[in-house]
């Protein structure tokens, strides 16, 4: 088989269907984790580095910092190991959200100090190597919860006098 037959055989493998989406939450399963400033600091920049993730927008509060992100050129390797269709977005929009914990809408009583979520994403669940990167960065082992994606989320703002 042509490289060129096996690279378009690896595009047609991925599996999704481009009409239904969903939000992903990625957060550590220990419930008492807290991410240091420096260290959610190193996560966006590694992301960022490798093209998963694209920082757009920062808001800033009395006990939190969440960070709005857009899909990188390779945001794609953050759930599949295949090639991918460079003109869908793997995702809507990522938030990154460390301070003071907060209650999720993706079940009873979650509540988490941390957590990365991929909003309106066509794929369901992150590839184990993924995975292994968060441990890498910042020492977690992770829990993924999942739901339907509806709409974006309106984003948080930076309470009075801070600055983004």
């Amino acid at each position: 088989m042509s490289l060129e037959n096996r690279q378009n055989q690896h595009f047609h493998d991925v599996s999704f269907n481009a009409s239904k989406r969903y939000d992903v939450l990625v957060r550590s399963s220990n419930v008492g984790f807290r991410l240091a400033d420096g260290a959610a600091r190193a996560l966006i920049l590694n992301l960022k580095t490798n093209s998963m993730l694209l920082p757009e927008e920062e808001a800033i509060g009395d006990g939190f910092v969440e960070v709005y992100c857009k899909a990188g050129p390779a945001a794609h390797d953050i759930f599949t190991p295949r090639t991918f269709p460079t003109e869908l977005a793997v995702f809507k929009e990522a938030a990154v959200y460390f301070g003071e914990p907060v209650e999720l809408s993706y079940g009873a009583g979650i509540r988490t100090a941390f957590y990365l979520e991929f909003r309106g994403c066509l794929f369901d669940e992150p590839l184990g190597s993924f995975k292994k990167l968060l441990k890498t960065i910042i020492n977690i082992r992770t829990l993924v919860s999942v739901r339907e994606h509806t709409e974006l989320p309106e984003r948080r703002k930076s309470a009075e006098g801070w600055q983004t």
